[in-house]
């Protein structure tokens, strides 16, 4: 048999193992939320102890984490969370390599008692990874498509970073190793920027070495292979370092380093054995025998593939079967036995037949790879043409917004450029008490300058506002109306007081409040509550404070008079130590990603964020409760 026989084999066996990296599982500690269970508190702590029980196990020894997962079946729990116990034992049958019987047990599932679209993406995941392993790459990819669409919905970022690795698997296994690495990249992005799990480090890593040993790119995957390898030992995930070792050993095959390679296929058949990841080990002894065929060791050869072969033949598995024939053959031909070469080549060619239907298969979800491709690309350029469209349509009113905000950024630092004089009198007033007069004066002409001011700009906006008949313009200038107004209301209080250096922030909300409710009518309830009678604040925090309130109040009004619809606001205000509180909420949907706060394209909540950061503040917003969180120092 010549040595090019070998070759391929030896890359059949390969091809099973890299295409079988474990799945890496929701974190157990988010998964009474994430699958929203409803559980007793007795229950509680038995679900969480078992779910962290089988997430240490599924791993190492699947034959345990399906023995826990049929004892959990049998206690009194609700529908949804048994659904969710049969899905812990459908990805045991999978780790034992018991493919077939999985992925029945996945398409018997009732999910209609399944409260969580999160779980619903989790089961899609594990769906399409058992077609995978039973070579129906054409119903592979329709579970993941619709897994991904359900975490994109959800913004559930572990979702979303574990299917773009299986579906960066899917591609490579297809030999599309340039999507293959765009799947991956992305994923690599996320975990980076959002600290995911280790294990799916790892896990995208795996897969990475993968794509460049199919490349040839052998010194890369090298060095990530040992990399994971240390890191899987030190972390005890002797599955990921029992394959790691096993992909590792096929680079050095390829350098042509047989013994090294030996070694390592021989510590990963032992790992696998050890937990019971059947399949695996199989494979990888057609390519340690294929490295004891070339070393001459024949017999040794031998004894490991008729070992083998009854486990192979009981499960069906066509591709080792025929590469475990072809080595077969190769052995007997060296021993001069033409009869046994011939039944042993028979047998190949049957097996080989036998995979044909899943080499059919393959080729059709090609097809469908190529048309997914370009249905994205007609997406993308489609969506390019829209975005082009909408900014022509906008320059207009992007160079009017830019040109207030400038005015507006003007009258700021000059009210700052103020309130520095401000202080520096007052510093004097203690040695020259006799300016005192002269400094009010000049305060309370500066703020009635600056109100007066404000209303001339208010009054041009709304001269302008009406020659215009664009919708969009007309939006934004009743925003910048609006926050013109909110400054306009501080600086009048300012005027009336006796003291103008100081404000009481509890008053000055108290009066936005009223101004916001008779803006927007009598459907809008704002209620205010506050721990503090007073709590005095310097003017041009005021200022600052009353524009950032005014932005929230109009941003929730703004969307409920687009539902019409009736809105609640609350304000809670504190004011202890010398730090003030503010938390903002409303009884409305919320933000559907706060990515959108945190990294805002409006000019609304740019804004926001910008007046925070002047006032040496904090503001976060958390999507569970609809709530903003403003933290200020006085």
């Amino acid at each position: 048999m010549h040595i090019r026989k070998y070759k391929l084999i030896f890359l059949m066996c390969f091809f099973f193992i890299a295409g079988r990296a474990e799945y890496q599982y929701r974190p157990y500690s988010e998964q009474v939320v994430a699958y929203q269970l409803e559980l007793q508190p007795g229950q509680m702590k038995q679900y969480l102890d078992a779910a962290r029980m089988y997430q240490q196990l599924i791993f190492s020894y699947p034959d345990s984490a399906l023995a826990l997962a049929d004892s959990m079946l049998l206690l009194d729990f609700d529908e949804a969370t048994r659904l969710v116990f049969v899905y812990w034992r459908a990805k045991a049958l999978s780790a034992q390599s018991r493919y077939v019987e999985a992925l029945a047990l996945v398409d018997s599932m009732d999910i209609r008692s399944a409260r969580s679209q999160l779980f619903l993406g989790d089961l899609m995941v594990l769906q399409a990874r058992l077609h995978k392993y039973v070579d129906d790459m054409e119903g592979a990819l329709p579970s993941f498509l619709e897994a991904e669409s359900i975490y994109r919905e959800w913004n559930d970022r572990l979702g979303l970073v574990v299917v773009y690795i299986n579906i960066a698997e899917y591609y490579r296994v297809l030999s599309k190793y340039e999507l293959a690495l765009q799947y991956l990249s992305e994923a690599a992005e996320w975990i980076d920027f959002y600290k995911l799990p280790l294990s799916v480090k790892l896990y995208a890593l795996n897969r990475k070495s993968a794509v460049y040993n199919e490349l040839q790119e052998l010194d890369s995957a090298k060095l990530i292979t040992e990399k994971i390898i240390l890191i899987a030992t030190q972390e005890g995930n002797k599955f990921l370092e029992a394959s790691s070792k096993n992909e590792l050993g096929v680079i050095l095959h390829k350098e042509g380093e047989l013994q090294a390679a030996s070694d390592l296929y021989f510590s990963a058949i032992r790992q696998w054995k050890e937990t019971g990841h059947v399949r695996y080990w199989a494979s990888t002894v057609g390519n340690l025998s294929g490295i004891l065929i070339k070393s001459g060791k024949y017999q040794e050869a031998k004894q490991w593939l008729i070992s083998s072969l009854p486990i192979v033949v009981e499960n069906n598995w066509h591709s080792i079967l025929y590469s475990y024939y072809e080595l077969l053959a190769s052995i007997s031909m060296h021993e001069g036995d033409y009869s046994a070469v011939f039944n042993y080549m028979e047998m190949a060619r049957i097996e080989q037949r036998m995979d044909f239907q899943n080499l059919m298969n393959k080729e059709l979800a090609i097809q469908q790879v190529e048309y997914e491709s370009n249905r994205r690309q007609m997406m993308l350029d489609k969506a390019e043409e829209d975005a082009e469209k909408e900014r022509k349509g906008r320059y207009f009113a992007v160079f009017v917004i830019v040109m207030i905000l400038f005015v507006v950024s003007g009258l700021m630092a000059f009210v700052i450029e103020i309130r520095k004089r401000n202080r520096e009198i007052g510093r004097i007033n203690e040695k020259l008490s006799d300016t005192i007069g002269q400094k009010d004066a000049l305060l309370k002409d500066v703020h009635h300058r600056v109100k007066n001011n404000l209303s001339f700009l208010i009054g041009l906006i709304h001269l302008q506002e009406s020659e215009t008949n664009e919708v969009t313009v007309k939006k934004e200038f009743s925003r910048i109306k609006q926050r013109l107004e909110a400054m306009a209301m501080v600086h009048s209080r300012l005027i009336d007081i006796s003291d103008e250096s100081q404000v009481n922030a509890v008053d000055m909300i108290k009066e936005l409040q009223t101004y916001s409710e008779e803006s927007f009518g009598k459907k809008k309830l704002i209620r205010f509550v506050s721990h503090n009678l007073i709590s005095m604040i310097d003017s041009g925090s005021a200022i600052v404070l009353g524009v950032i309130l005014n932005e929230l109040i109009t941003n929730s009004l703004k969307h409920a008079e687009a539902d019409n619809t009736k809105l609640t606001i609350y304000i809670e205000y504190t004011d202890v130590k010398g730090k003030i509180r503010i938390g903002y909420y409303d009884s409305g949907d919320g933000l559907p990603n706060p990515e959108i706060f945190e990294a805002p394209s409006s000019v609304g909540f740019k804004l926001i964020r910008m007046l925070v950061r002047q006032l040496k503040g904090t503001i976060t917003y958390i999507k569970d409760v609809n709530r903003f969180e403003i933290e200020l120092g006085k």
